[in-house]
């Protein structure tokens, strides 16, 4: 009985085991920043963002940030969703997560928070 009851918790295992190649990577779509208001040079800029996506497929992997300028940042919210044309539960995905910019000097920086081309929202953060 026991060896019966570890070979399929082994074939479970192996079964659900997914290779990198089945997931692909999209955006998620911001509804809400929030900057902390204990940003500063030693610290950085903290924030929070809630996101969503489409279906219950979407997991939030993390947040690409690039530098566009001396002091602009441009935000996007990544998730990883399953390749192909998977069957996901038709409702959305809510995230809240946070995120840091560090290395940073003193003065006013601005992030802009994109869904996919299209900017969400600008915000100059101004740190000392």
């Amino acid at each position: 009985m026991k060896t019966v009851l570890l070979a399929t918790i082994v074939m479970l295992l192996v079964s659900c085991k997914k290779g990198k190649e089945d997931t692909c990577t999209t955006d998620l779509a911001f509804n809400k920043i929030t900057i902390s208001n204990n940003s500063s040079v030693a610290t950085g800029i903290q924030f929070q963002a809630e996101a969503y996506g489409a279906n219950l497929c979407f997991s939030f992997s993390r947040y690409d940030i690039q530098k566009m300028g001396d002091k602009t940042y441009d935000i996007y919210a990544e998730a990883s969703i399953p390749c192909g044309q998977p069957v996901c539960a038709q409702a959305l995905y809510f995230t809240s997560n946070t995120g840091k910019i560090e290395g940073l000097t003193a003065g006013t920086y601005t992030l802009r928070f994109y869904n996919n081309d299209n900017l969400f929202t600008s915000l100059s953060v101004t740190i000392n």
